[in-house]
């Protein structure tokens, strides 16, 4: 899929989100990784769901924090919580697994895995093992030479609505 914008990167996000949800099968979090070089939309991906889940605060990066919790209001979907990581500063840190797994260990993060109340969203966490066992969606952003953005899922059937150019 293209986005030629935001705005667009939004709607998809919506739509790509939408059908996770109907695809998701464990009794565990819904897990989708966010994969892509620094700049290419991975957290602007994230703040196009706000409206779709009816999250009441603004979406934000939580690469100081390593991770943002936000509060799902919309009733039509059976989850209850946001979380969204960025593990940019670990990676980029070249900590060993161990040590990363130490650090996530200290957010409760099986807790937030174990809970199929949860989607989790993880910004360079391709490589984390922890994640793997959730069977995660792997969503890469690639941006193009004309800024264009390609998103790419892998296991999904998407369906789509088309966008106006």
């Amino acid at each position: 899929m293209i986005s030629k914008n935001v705005k667009e990167t939004h709607k998809l996000a919506g739509q790509i989100l939408k059908n996770l949800i109907l695809q998701h099968k464990l009794n565990k979090a819904l897990v989708i990784i966010l994969k892509g070089e620094l700049g290419t939309g991975k957290t602007e991906f994230v703040k196009g769901l706000k409206n779709f889940l009816k999250i009441k605060n603004n979406i934000l990066s939580p690469t100081f924090v390593l991770m943002k919790v936000y509060d799902i209001n919309n009733a039509k979907v059976n989850f209850k919580n946001l979380y969204h990581f960025d593990l940019y500063r670990l990676i980029e840190g070249k900590l060993k697994e161990k040590d990363i797994k130490e650090a996530l260990n200290t957010l409760n993060i099986y807790d937030i895995l174990n809970n199929k109340e949860n989607i989790v969203f993880v910004e360079w966490g391709e490589n984390i093992k922890m994640f793997k066992e959730n069977k995660p969606y792997v969503i890469e952003i690639k941006q193009r030479a004309n800024k264009d953005r390609e998103i790419q899922i892998n296991n999904l059937k998407v369906k789509t609505q088309k966008s106006n150019p």
